[in-house]
């Protein structure tokens, strides 16, 4: 993309209100609702408590809901396309004991001015080795949530096995697979990978993916979706016994692959693919009904 062509999007988009689309590109866009990767003391025996690192992103988000657009039935500009996106993070170690930390985790998305648009701040109660989530252990914590598995980066000594990760868009656990050992522009690497089958994503942010659309709204939204005949002949029949406003569920996927420094854990190289897709359930079944975010990052 030329910059001329970045120009052009600034132009079309105020980059103030994309904020409320890409609200939760902080933490998905890096890796994927798996985990938040940061560098560690190359050698070190467990993560450092005085941890305090800055890492920046480039990257496209190639497709995105358009909240307002939803709301307007604005339809030739329901979606945004192809707008390029820097994240800015800063990964703190905010407190230890022993061999546990809590780790602050806290992310800017910027246009391509470089204004900020939105961001999160994450925290995570860890095992300094091992990186496992363990269970909150200080009243510092804002956020002492139970996660399951790795949720901050590879351990320190990472091990040619499978690890368990935390998805965090369905709050469940998913398989990083050993995949081999490779050479990454000179390093000697850890390649893993994980695959995310669509889930229904637990808490969606309802600033970027409406909980409930009216019914006179979705019908004319799925009048531009292309849906197919079948499809929308289902969808006017659930909709005749569905509650007013409709509730909207969302799934996400990914396919995620991380080349990993075995030493001490540090992520080398790592890119993702990844989307949302938004529709009803009927019947006990999920009826997609369009992709709502699609994500390429590398």
């Amino acid at each position: 993309m030329t910059v001329a062509d970045r120009q052009n999007i600034c132009q079309s988009v105020d980059m103030r209100k994309l904020g409320s689309f890409i609200s939760i590109l902080g933490v998905v866009a890096l890796l994927a609702g798996l985990f938040t990767n940061f560098v560690v003391v190359p050698r070190a025996k467990r993560l450092p408590s005085d941890l305090n690192t800055n890492i920046t992103y480039d990257g496209t988000l190639a497709l995105a809901l358009n909240p307002e657009a939803v709301t307007t039935l604005d339809l030739p500009n329901l979606f945004l396309r192809d707008i390029p996106i820097t994240v800015d993070r800063t990964v703190t170690v905010e407190e230890v004991d022993g061999g546990k930390a809590l780790v602050r985790s806290q992310a800017a998305v910027l246009d391509p001015n470089g204004n900020p648009v939105n961001g999160t701040d994450s925290w995570y109660s860890v095992d300094r080795k091992t990186m496992q989530a363990i269970d909150n252990f200080t009243d510092t914590n804002p956020d002492p949530q139970d996660r399951t598995g790795l949720v901050t980066g590879f351990p320190i000594g990472t091990e040619k096995i499978d690890y368990t990760g935390w998805n965090g868009e369905a709050e469940v656990t998913t398989q990083l697979e050993y995949v081999g050992e490779e050479d990454r522009e000179g390093n000697d690497v850890y390649h893993f990978t994980a695959v995310n089958p669509a889930a229904k994503i637990v808490n969606p942010d309802p600033n970027a993916l409406p909980p409930a659309l009216p019914k006179t709204q979705l019908l004319a939204l799925a009048s531009v979706l292309g849906l197919p005949a079948e499809t929308a002949t289902q969808l006017a029949g659930a909709l005749e016994l569905a509650p007013d406003p409709v509730p909207i569920t969302y799934t996400f996927a990914s396919t995620n692959n991380y080349y990993v420094d075995p030493g001490t854990g540090i992520l080398i190289d790592y890119d993702t693919s990844e989307s949302r897709t938004a529709g009803i359930e009927i019947a006990g079944g999920f009826q997609p009904l369009a992709d709502v975010w699609q994500l390429s990052f590398e």
